[in-house]
């Protein structure tokens, strides 16, 4: 109803230029605003003369507003464009028989390219071209090929509760009288009730009628009318008290689908016509090679466009657009739950690249040794990494390998171009190398921590593979410093403090080894930050303004989330689907391919269900390995570093997308991989009973 509003108000606006200069609002516009009740400040005018480009009236024209139904002259004008205003569509029929004495001996296929505007007057002249052609009687079927538009499941309750309005009708390549039935209400005092009739006519469509007759003067929302329908909505219930003094009352509601609708207006009107039929009907496609009996076409674009936005016409609309679609890219237009079906299917193979790469691991790392070999894998080429951006960073090269570096030219990135991407990832490496160093400070020990008699005997009893995986943590650590990165510096930080922690927050561990590891890696913080720490943390002094800018981000993408909440736009699309939700509150020179909250993006492209499927499934992958590093004596270091993986990639995407970059999903799905195999407790074999035979 707003979205008609606006274009009433544009339309006094314009009546009533005269009375008012470029800046007052029009007193007949404050009138109709006033008895709908609407603030002055939620309109938004703005009027120029083409020849003399004065300004005729403004009214908070800088202010965002949702176009409504406004937004129909882009896609007429575009159709204007791109098919000219003599375009025309073309229905064919097909005689799929022989034609003998008026009579079909076959079926009759109709097949619909998107004609907006096949009303009731349009389908009668096309039957009787079919007449013309020498068909009186068919003794087949209707056949039906809407193909042309594969148009997704839609539900037409989804906007605003009301599947029954003409408003929602979802559009069809073969749309007939926008698949609506205008019912005619007539009072009866005779008889003391209420007439109910249909035009057009459909036999397919079962009416009943339990409304009463009451006096009363002809109003009322609906004239006290209630309508129901079926699941099928082969069956319109009318119920509620209908007052005498209407004479007529007539009411447009949908019904049936669209091929039933097809068919049925094709039975009535044929009849009407004297012609014989007696067949039901099929959703088919046109048979290769077959020539059409009739090509029937439709009005002119102009014609066409011309009732789309005089009457604002959402399903012609929306054929429109389908056929936009359709003419551009030289084949029907398929519906999909994805605006990019390309980019939906791309996302998705890596997605499933990802998951082999778990899969693998999780197969491999049931072998303790297997498992370790993966993880100092990840440590020696995040060092290898690491030790390559340190050379490029000190010796002032801007390339990136043999490419010239194009972005964050003052950053550490190695083999990235993004600082946030390398920073995840060298997050993870020192993760994975930090974990191999407390672990070869358990196994130097000799047993478990809990076992060392005091600290002195046990730093002296550590093995001479400590001092080379110290060495790999300070490089990686320095490297993830010289990022610059924020996010980076601070989800590592948590991943540390998890590691950390579940090594010593264990059942049975001694306070002083405890509080020595966990002083040895603070130290060992300290120390990095100390050396490499200027660029990032001169960075925190931004974080206020890149935050506001990103909020603005967030929270068009949750209200969209909201909007779509089922089947979100299609994953991996959000670069393609960003620009639809778009406002001034973002700043134009900044290009958002990210939302920089991997959860929010995630949801917003497949809708909250998907968004819940996988959080559930990581969720239980990670509690999987918190199982691992509580009930493990052995190799405990699998599932700590598991567990510290999982953190600090689930801080970081909070606000940036370091874990859609591969390189960062698939070292995160590794790393997550072998913690999982290992995080199943091993028990030995069962003992014999006393006395048991051998």
């Amino acid at each position: 109803m707003i979205p008609k509003l606006s274009i009433v108000l544009l339309v006094f606006a314009a009546m009533a230029m005269a009375e008012a200069n470029d800046t007052t609002l029009p007193m007949r516009v404050q009138s109709v605003l006033k008895l709908r009740a609407l603030p002055d400040d939620t309109l938004s005018i703005y009027i120029e003369d083409l020849d003399s480009d004065e300004v005729v009236l403004r009214w908070h024209e800088q202010v965002p507003r949702n176009p409504g139904s406004t937004i129909k002259l882009v896609t007429t004008l575009v159709a204007l464009d791109v098919l000219g205003p003599t375009y025309q569509w073309q229905t064919d029929v097909y005689a799929l028989g022989e034609i003998e004495d008026g009579r079909l001996h076959g079926d009759l296929l109709i097949k619909g390219r998107g004609d907006p505007f096949l009303v009731t007057e349009r389908l009668w002249q096309l039957l009787r071209r079919v007449r013309q052609a020498g068909i009186l009687d068919i003794d087949g079927d209707l056949l039906i090929d809407d193909s042309y538009f594969d148009v997704a499941s839609h539900d037409p309750g989804a906007f605003d509760r009301q599947p029954l309005r003409a408003y929602n009708v979802a559009p069809n390549a073969l749309l007939m009288n926008f698949k609506v039935v205008r019912y005619w209400f007539e009072a009866e005092p005779d008889t003391n009730s209420v007439r109910v009739w249909l035009d057009p006519p459909l036999k397919n469509l079962s009416v009943d009628n339990r409304l009463s007759l009451a006096p009363g003067r002809c109003r009322g929302y609906q004239r006290g009318i209630t309508i129901s329908a079926n699941e099928a909505v082969d069956r319109i219930t009318f119920s509620g008290v209908f007052p005498s003094g209407c004479r007529r009352y007539a009411m447009d509601r949908t019904a049936l689908s669209h091929n039933e609708f097809a068919f049925g207006l094709f039975m009535s009107l044929w009849h009407e016509a004297g012609g014989g039929f007696s067949g039901g009907w099929k959703n088919v496609t046109t048979p290769q090679g077959v020539e059409p009996l009739i090509e029937f076409e439709s009005m002119p674009l102009a014609d066409v466009i011309a009732r789309v936005n005089k009457h604002s016409n959402n399903v012609m609309a929306r054929q429109l657009l389908y056929t936009l679609s359709a003419e551009v890219l030289g084949e029907p237009l398929a519906g999909s739950v994805s605006i990019d079906r390309e980019q939906t299917l791309a996302a998705l193979m890596r997605l499933l690249a990802y998951a082999g790469v778990f899969w693998l691991a999780v197969q491999l790392g049931r072998a303790p040794a297997r498992a370790r070999t993966i993880v100092w894998t990840v440590a020696l080429a995040g060092f290898a990494y690491s030790v390559y951006g340190l050379v490029i960073e000190f010796t002032g090269s801007n390339t990136i390998l043999w490419y010239q570096r194009w972005a964050y030219a003052d950053s550490l990135t190695s083999t990235f171009v993004n600082r946030n991407a390398f920073a995840t990832y060298a997050g993870l490496s020192l993760v994975a190398a930090l974990g191999l160093l407390l672990d070869e400070i358990r196994r130097g020990s000799g047993g478990a921590l809990d076992a060392a008699p005091n600290l002195v005997w046990w730093l002296e009893s550590l093995p001479s593979r400590l001092g080379a995986l110290a060495l790999m943590a300070l490089v990686i650590g320095s490297a993830l410093l010289l990022t610059g990165s924020r996010g980076g510096l601070l989800s590592s930080l948590v991943g540390i403090v998890v590691l950390v922690a579940g090594f010593v927050a264990v059942p049975g561990s001694r306070p002083i080894v405890a509080g020595g590891i966990a002083a040895g890696a603070a130290l060992f913080v300290v120390a990095i930050v100390g050396l490499s720490g200027d660029v990032v943390l001169g960075r925190f002094d931004q974080a206020y303004e890149d935050a506001v800018g990103r909020s603005e981000v967030y929270t068009l993408v949750w209200t969209a989330i909201l909007d779509e909440p089922w089947l979100g736009a299609g994953y991996g699309t959000f670069e393609s689907a960003f620009p639809l939700i778009r406002d001034a509150s973002v700043d134009t020179e900044l290009v958002y391919d990210k939302a920089h909250n991997s959860y929010l993006e995630f949801a917003f492209e497949t809708g909250v269900p998907a968004f819940a499927l996988m959080m559930g499934l990581l969720g239980a992958l990670a509690a999987l390995c918190v199982r691992g590093v509580r009930r493990r004596n052995h190799h405990r270091v699998f599932p700590c570093i598991g567990v510290a993986a999982a953190a600090l990639v689930a801080t970081h995407a909070l606000f940036d997308f370091g874990i859609q970059m591969p390189a960062v999903a698939a070292t995160f799905c590794l790393l997550l991989g072998a913690a999982c195999a290992q995080s199943w407790p091993t028990r030995g074999p069962p003992r014999r009973r006393s006395g048991a035979r051998a």
